[in-house]
């Protein structure tokens, strides 16, 4: 019997699960010292406590779920939460954090989107990234201008219309020249392409 691969959220669930479960070991720790402190201590014994071998198991058992909890937590931080933190910033993404949340579905700007299914997604992220004295963004061609008078809507990225040519990086300039030209001419500042000649 064939097994489907888990996709990504399935695997940020589990991670999930062993932090939860790991918290609930803890628990059962703590609950296990308290029934040997009432039912195994002496009580004619002072000053009462576990015998040190038992003492210094509980010890251990608690360090050890601590850095199996720190550890399932910094992955899951850096698998999911800070490359869905820095989307949603609009800011850069390493390729390993744009692979990760492209693998949760989240609607990021792909090759494919754009219609250059030839160029590297990472690439095409990274060219589409936008920054300027007042933002971090993304380019997002398939948006459209605001119109007047038009009610808040969620939107990821922004259309070329309100971003200024002049703040695009050189790589960015030439790769739109050469590849997306009628994106280019979208662009707040942008020269206007010149007249086709010929008749009319």
């Amino acid at each position: 019997m064939e097994h489907a691969e888990p996709n990504a959220e399935t695997v940020f669930n589990e991670m999930t699960a062993v932090i939860e479960m790991s918290r609930g070991v803890r628990g059962t720790v703590g609950a296990l010292r308290q029934c040997l402190w009432q039912n195994v201590v002496a009580d004619d014994v002072f000053p009462r406590s576990l015998p040190v071998e038992v003492e210094s198991l509980f010890s251990s058992l608690h360090q050890e779920i601590e850095a199996i909890e720190r550890a399932s937590s910094k992955a899951l931080d850096r698998c999911r939460d800070l490359p869905v933190h820095l989307a949603l910033k609009g800011r850069m993404l390493s390729r390993e954090q744009y692979h990760l949340l492209a693998a949760t579905g989240f609607a990021i700007t792909s090759a494919e989107s754009i219609g250059l299914s030839e160029v590297d997604d990472y690439e095409i992220f990274a060219l589409f990234c936008y920054e300027d004295d007042e933002r971090f963004c993304y380019i997002n061609p398939l948006e459209k201008p605001r119109s007047p008078g038009e009610g808040i809507k969620i939107r990821f990225g922004v259309p070329p219309e309100e971003l200024s040519v002049g703040n695009l990086r050189p790589e960015q300039v030439s790769f739109f020249e050469k590849r997306l030209p009628h994106i280019l001419a979208r662009f707040r500042d942008a020269r206007p392409e010149p007249a086709r000649e010929g008749p009319d």
